[in-house]
């Protein structure tokens, strides 16, 4: 079936209903453009879930906030949102906390952060980042808005 969306819809809030990767799949199908906010805390979506919504994240051209919390994601999903982060230049609010993005996702995060200029808000507590700490640290520098860090 095809679906569409509300054009102008920009707060999508989908807190804790039990979502997995196919349905994330789903949503990232899906023409969201003037979709500012997008907070999927709390859904095992994992890295095929942060993978796919990863690669539709150049189509939501208005994001601002992106929570994903708690939501069972890897260093592979971590990783493949880090890559695309780039692409979404009016992104202020990332929550990545209370997932498993541990060491390479972090360096992975690191290395584009310098690509994000917009980011004010970055939440990664809760995921065993260890070392990568580091590279997070290197990294601040070149962050010129950011106004939280949340480790």
């Amino acid at each position: 079936h095809a679906f569409s969306t509300p054009q102008a819809l920009q707060h999508l809030l989908l807190h804790n209903n039990a979502f997995s990767a196919p349905a994330v799949e789903a949503l990232s199908a899906l023409s969201w453009p003037s979709l500012r906010s997008l907070q999927l805390d709390g859904h095992v979506i994992g890295d095929a879930g942060a993978a796919a919504l990863a690669a539709s994240l150049p189509r939501f051209k208005a994001l601002r906030s992106l929570g994903l919390s708690r939501c069972e994601i890897g260093q592979q999903g971590g990783a493949a949102l880090a890559h695309t982060l780039p692409h979404c230049p009016e992104l202020t609010h990332l929550n990545l906390g209370w997932n498993c993005i541990e060491q390479g996702g972090a360096e992975a995060l690191a290395a584009v952060l310098g690509k994000c200029p917009a980011v004010t808000d970055l939440r990664l507590s809760a995921n065993r980042i260890g070392e990568g700490v580091t590279a997070l640290a290197m990294a601040l520098p070149v962050c010129q808005k950011l106004r939280r860090l949340d480790l």
